[in-house]
């Protein structure tokens, strides 16, 4: 599986917004447009209509993401009417490792409505009593039928 390969100023970019939503997990995602990587930061909208993880447990902004209706839909119309392709969909792990979680994988296969993913590539950043430390991707495995882990090369220029 090749390298997720993002340049040092947008990792930095997607690891600053990890940081501003703490205490809260951050979401966005990574898009090519013209075959250059730009990110697109969401509004966490976990908190109004907070959802139930594979537990049965009610998850809050701090544990869990939602993008928005609104980003959403202009995340699908982008992706529709500019020669755009989803790179990754990010978001962060508030005091936690950057690792991708059952409650990730779940929300990734549409609560488990879906044997494949609507998105398969994430990366996940660690958040650290506010700093943001490592990040990692993961890509879904079709032969495996499961999400694992992919090389992150932070390149000057990325393109």
């Amino acid at each position: 599986m090749t390298p997720l390969r993002i340049s040092r100023a947008l990792i930095q970019a997607v690891r600053r917004h990890a940081e501003e939503a703490y205490p809260l997990e951050c979401c966005g995602a990574l898009l090519y447009i013209d075959e250059k990587m730009e990110a697109r930061q969401f509004k966490n909208a976990q908190d109004e209509n907070p959802a139930v993880d594979h537990e049965g447990a009610v998850r809050s902004a701090e544990t869990a993401y939602r993008v928005s209706p609104e980003d959403a839909i202009r995340l699908h119309q982008e992706l529709n009417q500019k020669s755009a392709e989803l790179a990754a969909v990010y978001h962060s792990h508030p005091n936690a490792a950057a690792y991708f979680s059952e409650m990730d994988r779940h929300a990734a296969m549409a609560g488990g409505a879906w044997d494949f993913p609507a998105y398969p590539d994430h990366l996940v950043v660690s958040v650290i009593e506010g700093e943001a430390q490592e990040a990692r991707a993961f890509s879904w495995d079709e032969e495996k039928a499961e999400f694992v882990e992919r090389a992150v090369e932070i390149v000057e220029n990325a393109s």
